[in-house]
């Protein structure tokens, strides 16, 4: 029996062995391959296509990860965001996901690292060649101790010195760039050697070489070129060649040219330059080298095509007929090392990037918004990669704008965090300004501004504390760090109120070319307040920080402009009303339109080298489409600069990015340069040195200051020293005179009277076209409507008529059932199973509890793992 065990294995291992080899050799080769919108498999053996992955954009290149069972592709082109994507090759359809998307312009070219697991992509727009950690690093004996590569998605991020440690899931550096590269095109990677090549076509095309690490003269070129450049490979009797493809074990490059209609060969010593095949006429498109064999695709007729190599290319023959012409090919099979190497990552601690170089050469590399601090390897975050920070209902996101790769959202929360709605960001101590709304008993609400800090402690919690109280309803925020004030509008009162940073005084802003205030922003090294003026013709109007002495900066074209943001020499804002994302040169006044927007913009933030923006749709009923766009909390950025020139001079379509979350954020970036700008060392306002010689506010103008006394208090004669007012009630008397109380109090929908007159003979409060009106009075944003959360009191936004006539009803599949609420759906396989997955419960209501709910739950989990495993078996199946 112990014999007939050992034959079997022997036999099995002679066949694998048989397989393998063949697979060396391209005898039982499989390729994938990509058309514009499709990549598929391909069983050279069998002509047989296995369809992996289809209604894609524009792919121009692949790579695999054969260990891994992962393949990657560009998109690029159209209306659609550049991107690289990856999924698994060995499951058809399987779920792709995002490698890099962020900071790049036109993905060309990929080469996979097998080793290091390393993802090479050039970008021909940048220009760029970057690499990416697809994977953790492997574990080594210094950063087992702990976690070494940041903190872990989803969960709180952590704070040092006001900057966050944002790891991403895929970790980009650019190892080549500009002036080295002028137009990168396909990429090819001789990892046994640590050599990557590359197509450029410049003014001269050319197949370059140079080390996969970038190092030159010992400093990664692309962190700050030295002297020389990586030489080229190829330079003469080239016209447009692409797609590389690198035999390891003979040394040799291929390539084709489409201009010149061959395929080509070159040792990689620079030596035996060799034309394989002449395809005239036939349009090539792409090649691929797989053993002793190599497969191109043509576009007369749409086909793949093979030849020996051994045979010099004579000998051609079809392989598999196409509808459409090929952009791309990978080799499915096992990477060669011609000369085994160990892995000198393996025993160098970096934490975030590793890369392999020439003889057996390793160097760590950092992503933006990190340095290498020391010699083990380590990364640390400084403070240049910009962070945008995204307000949803009860949690603030962050995410780090780094120059290259995904953007993964870390959460924070504190108790407080209820119906978040403004937010600010302080450039200086690095701490962050957020308003809640408190729904209360009676009919009546809390607005607050809270500060955000983090512990000291880079694992301790984050904690909120209150700065003003009693807010009123906050539209807009904005501080003077400065100055230590914080502005916000109070839209139910249509004024300006203004507050010392640690809360301890507070007024309102006495400005008579002020009158109906929407949206305000703060240059604050000026002391220049911009405030956007709905009276009549809606206007952008500049003033002094104390909102005196207005002048118009743009008068024509708005509608209701509700964003404003200002950043050196531009002031930009969102119109809700017309939908543009537009900026003016302060002083030549000249209006630049970046983007349109396809809802209503509602939140604006500046980046370094991008403008974001959130919107809300106007109505509840609107286009499945349309409804992704609002729900799932997209923000939009475009890039200020397109080409070396302002994007309006070409208007670029929005890059949305997706949270995962609900609603329609506000947003605020904190970046160098909004520090820099904003520097205690570097810049002064005419209140930052004594607070403007004022007692309580110190409100700035470009060259005087003006001073201001809190409520229950009178400025003085000498116009900077307040006085506590004896017996005054300036503004408001309770009627029982319990209290005297500041105009902000009043009618603020919080009784702070004892007999309540404060809240009596109100104005009647009108909501925007995107709010909902509660019982109240109150405003709250139409997002917040049958989100199964109260934020009416008596939870009349909640209920079901109301979500009906906003046709936020949820329509059910037929393999679905709906909830008594009418929100939500559940799949009927839960209905009556013992868990509550309706939020009010009433899946679980009316059952037989007769029937086994254990049983039946075990019976559905086990058809989903038999359908999922049948599945794989069959996919599989086609596949080997």
């Amino acid at each position: 029996m112990e014999d007939l065990k050992c034959k079997a294995t022997f036999v099995v291992l002679l066949q694998l062995w048989a397989f393998t080899l063949g697979q060396v050799r391209g005898e039982n080769a499989s390729v994938i391959y990509a058309t514009q919108h499709q990549i598929a498999i391909l069983d050279t053996a069998q002509s047989k296509v296995t369809v992996l992955q289809n209604k894609l954009n524009s792919v121009q290149a692949l790579a695999v990860d054969y260990e891994g069972r992962r393949m990657f592709w560009t998109e690029s082109g159209g209306t659609v965001q550049s991107a690289v994507f990856m999924a698994k090759f060995d499951v058809a359809m399987a779920t792709k996901k995002t490698v890099a998307m962020f900071g790049l312009k036109n993905p060309s070219g990929l080469a996979f690292d097998p080793r290091q697991k390393n993802l090479y992509i050039s970008d021909s727009a940048l220009p760029a060649i970057l690499a990416c950690r697809t994977q953790a690093p492997p574990l080594t004996p210094s950063s087992a101790r702990g976690p070494a590569f940041g903190p872990v998605p989803n969960q709180s991020a952590s704070s040092v010195g006001g900057v966050f440690d944002l790891s991403m899931d895929f970790v980009c550096v650019d190892v080549y760039n500009a002036p080295i590269l002028q137009r990168p095109m396909d990429l090819a990677l001789d990892h046994t050697n640590g050599y990557l090549y590359w197509i450029d076509l410049g003014q001269t095309p050319q197949i370059v070489r140079g080390q996969a690490d970038g190092i030159i003269d010992g400093q990664l070129s692309g962190r700050g070129f030295k002297s020389q450049k990586p030489s080229a490979l190829v330079s003469t009797r080239l016209m447009r060649p692409c797609s590389l493809s690198l035999d390891i074990p003979s040394q040799t490059l291929f390539w084709l040219d489409s201009g010149l209609d061959v395929i080509e060969s070159i040792g990689l010593d620079g030596r035996n330059r060799k034309v394989i095949h002449s395809t005239e006429n036939q349009r090539p498109s792409a090649l691929v080298v797989v053993g002793d064999r190599i497969l191109w695709a043509i576009g007369r007729p749409p086909s793949i095509r093979q030849t020996d190599l051994q045979r010099n290319g004579v000998e051609v023959r079809k392989v598999h007929g196409l509808e459409d012409d090929v952009t791309a090919m990978a080799a499915l099979q096992q990477s060669i090392d011609t000369v085994p190497r160990s892995n000198a990552c393996l025993s160098k601690p970096c934490t975030r990037l590793c890369l392999l170089g020439h003889n057996g050469s390793s160097v760590c590399a950092c992503p933006d918004g990190h340095i290498l601090s020391d010699r083990n390897g380590k990364c640390t975050p400084n403070n240049d990669a910009p962070i945008l920070y995204a307000a949803y209902k009860d949690e603030i996101l962050a995410l780090s704008l780094a120059r290259y790769g995904t953007l993964s959202p870390h959460t924070v929360r504190t108790s407080e965090m209820r119906n978040v709605y403004a937010l600010e960001h302080l450039p200086v101590s690095g701490g962050i300004l957020f308003t809640s709304f408190e729904a209360r008993q009676g009919g009546l609400g809390k607005s607050t501004i809270y500060r955000l800090s983090g512990s000291p402690n880079t694992n301790g919690p984050w904690r909120s504390t209150v700065l003003v109280d009693g807010a009123g309803t906050v539209d807009c925020l904005v501080v003077d760090e400065l100055g230590r004030l914080i502005y916000w509008v109070n839209r139910q009162k249509e004024i300006i109120e203004v507050a010392s940073i640690d809360g301890q005084f507070r007024s309102r802003l006495m400005a008579e070319d002020i009158k109906k205030p929407y949206a305000i922003a703060l240059d604050t090294a000026m002391g220049v307040l911009y405030v956007s003026e709905m009276t009549g013709q809606a206007t952008i109007e500049s003033c002094h920080g104390d909102g005196s002495l207005c002048l118009t900066l743009v008068s024509s074209g708005l509608v209701r402009p509700n964003a404003l943001v200002a950043m050196g020499v531009d002031l930009y804002w969102t119109d809700s009303g017309s939908g543009d994302v537009s900026s003016v040169d302060i002083y030549t006044l000249k209006v630049t339109q970046h983007a349109i927007g396809r809802h209503l913009p509602h939140s604006l933030a500046v980046s370094d080298t991008v403008l974001l923006w959130t919107e809300l749709q106007q109505h509840p009923q609107h286009e499945k489409e349309d409804e992704e766009d609002v729900e799932d909390g997209i923000i939009f950025y475009v890039d200020l600069y397109v080409e070396g020139h302002p994007t309006g001079l070409k208007m670029p379509e929005p890059t949305k990015i997706r949270t995962g979350r609900k609603g329609t954020p506000s947003i605020v970036v904190a970046s160098s340069r909004h520090r820099d700008l904003v520097s205690e060392h570097a810049i002064f306002n005419n209140c930052t040195v004594n607070n403007g010689g004022c007692d309580q506010l110190c409100l700035p103008g470009p060259h005087t200051v003006t001073c201001l006394c809190s409520d229950g208090f009178l400025l003085l004669p000498d116009q900077a020293s307040c006085q506590r007012e004896d017996g005054a009630c300036p503004d408001f008397r309770c009627h029982d005179h319990s209290k005297c109380l500041s105009d902000g109090q009043v009618c603020d929908f919080r009784v702070d009277c004892d007999d309540g007159s404060d809240e009596m003979h109100c104005p009647e409060m009108s909501c925007d076209t995107n709010e909902f009106q509660c019982p109240s009075g109150a405003c709250i944003p139409l997002y917040y409507l049958c989100d199964l959360e109260q934020d009416c009191e008596g939870g009349k936004d909640e209920e079901e008529q109301v979500c009906r006539e906003a046709g936020l009803g949820e329509s059910c599949d037929t393999e679905d059932w709906q909830c008594t609420s009418g929100m939500e759906c559940v799949h009927r396989a839960f209905r009556c199973d013992g868990d509550q997955d309706c939020h009010d419960g009433s899946d679980e209501l009316h059952c037989d509890r007769q029937y086994n709910v254990c049983i039946g739950h075990f019976a559905v989990t086990a058809i989903r793992i038999a359908m999922t495993a049948a599945m794989n078996y069959i996919v599989r199946g086609e596949i080997r």
